[in-house]
């Protein structure tokens, strides 16, 4: 029966998130002759062509690309279970923020695999909006924490990505000549910072009615009538509420990141194995949002 080598499924793995052989060389400090001779390897064990010469460049086949996906799997699948013993002796408490308006990222985080994995620490969770998360975790009141952030930002690992709207009660008038009624959360939002920039590049006027802490707050405030607000469009509208588009004179904002940052205090051994596994299993982690620092 044939095995496969992990040290070369690792490289692989590198070769595929890399896409040049130099660059996995830097990657898994190896010179690129033993990249060639990890990659001639792993092809000549799986008898799949994984790779093909294009100009003078090496890229994934067809295959190569769906064997990557298993070589991530198997990757993943044994260091969950090296973890889960060599862990299990550790303890401890994990504070962790989450946001108080979407709670998506409780999948991509795999908080019951975690504590399945590691049944002696505890998660003690905390719901607020970013603007009371970030100080937190910059003073050491929590850990860690999921923040939304611009998604041109490279901090933290990313969870996941959430439309941003403008919404109000259906038959507000828009077309007013008072200025616009809004409602917002706390200085520090960025959804309020993209909103008011937003309008004041189409030079509309408006007034902050409402400021909360709780952006269901913001929400009930909007199906009241009350006043527009921008919010995260992952979950269903608020009764009486309609989405508000260019034509009603409301800019299209950017997508929200949803990321996790981790306090610089924190430093038990239980935080660094909470981070580490979320960001394993995050997908972002992988992508455009790979610069892993803390806050």
């Amino acid at each position: 029966m044939k095995n496969i080598d992990m040290d070369c499924l690792r490289t692989f793995v590198a070769f595929g998130d890399t896409g040049s052989c130099r660059a996995t060389a830097q990657l898994v400090y190896r010179s690129q002759a033993a990249i060639s001779v990890q990659l001639k390897k792993l092809q000549d064990t799986v008898n799949v062509e994984l790779y093909e010469r294009s100009g003078r460049n090496l890229v994934l086949t067809d295959d190569g690309r769906a064997f990557l996906s298993y070589a991530r799997k198997i990757i993943a699948l044994q260091d969950e279970a090296l973890a889960s013993f060599e862990s299990s002796s550790v303890s401890g408490t994990v504070r962790v923020g989450l946001p108080d308006d979407t709670l998506t990222s409780l999948s991509s985080m795999q908080l019951a695999n975690f504590n399945r994995l590691h049944p002696r620490v505890t998660l003690d969770i905390r719901c607020a909006p970013t603007p009371v998360l970030r100080p937190m975790v910059r003073e050491g009141k929590i850990d860690v924490a999921v923040v939304a952030a611009e998604t041109d930002d490279r901090e933290g690992i990313l969870l996941s990505t959430d439309r941003v709207g403008w919404i109000a009660a259906e038959g507000l008038d828009f077309a007013s000549p008072h200025a616009l009624p809004l409602a917002f959360c706390y200085d520090g939002c960025v959804l309020r910072r993209w909103a008011i920039n937003a309008l004041t590049g189409v030079k509309r006027d408006y007034r902050i009615v409402c400021t909360a802490s709780n952006t269901q707050v913001l929400r009930a405030i909007a199906s009241s009538g009350m006043a527009a607000t921008v919010v995260t469009l992952t979950n269903d509208l608020p009764n009486g509420c309609v989405e508000l588009s260019p034509e009603n004179g409301f800019p299209t904002l950017p997508p929200v990141g949803n990321i996790l940052i981790k306090s610089p205090s924190a430093t038990i051994k239980a935080v660094d194995l909470f981070y580490e596994h979320v960001q394993c299993f995050s997908p972002g982690s992988r992508e455009d949002w790979s610069y892993l620092h803390t806050f």
